[in-house]
């Protein structure tokens, strides 16, 4: 877990997509949580599918921790017929002439993810979250209020060390 500067920790909430707890909510017998975004932040579309890539950084001097959830969209079939070197692994970078968010999305700890198009979110969760998230066990879901459905994370081992790390 990386730690952040108190003004880092100000531009986290600032720039990224910051869930309101009123829009939350358990589903699947309380297995799963729901968090729903405006349609600017996060648009589902049953035809493309959804990776995750979680991060946590604690601000540095003090208990406070946030939870980033990057959301990347993929159309399966271009993948399934994209030629060797189309799909890229995209680790976010700082380079020259890189916006303000670009530079800001560099500091996180991800690790990356397979993607043809651009992120669709990232959500950061302050610690206000932490109790909700141990209230339940199988995954997170994203949508917004005018979908049919939902991107769905399962929280395997990654997620969980994540989520852990979030909490204490």
């Amino acid at each position: 877990m990386e730690t952040c500067t108190p003004q880092q920790y100000q531009q986290y909430l600032e720039t990224f997509a910051v869930p309101n707890p009123a829009n939350r909510q358990l589903i699947n017998e309380g297995k799963v949580g729901l968090i729903f975004l405006p349609d600017s932040q996060f648009r589902y579309d049953r035809k493309v599918g959804y990776s995750f890539e979680t991060a946590v950084s604690a601000e540095a001097g003090a208990d406070r921790r946030l939870l980033f959830i990057r959301i990347d969209s993929w159309d399966p079939q271009y993948r399934e017929t994209a030629a060797a070197g189309e799909i890229d692994y995209c680790i976010p970078m700082a380079y020259d002439g890189a916006s303000d968010r670009e530079r800001l999305t560099w500091t996180i700890g991800f690790g990356g993810a397979w993607s043809d198009t651009r992120a669709e979110a990232i959500v950061v969760l302050d610690s206000t979250w932490r109790d909700w998230f141990q209230s339940f066990s199988d995954g997170l879901a994203f949508s917004n209020p005018s979908a049919e459905s939902a991107a769905f994370m399962r929280f395997g081992e990654r997620e969980r060390d994540a989520i852990r790390a979030f909490s204490a």
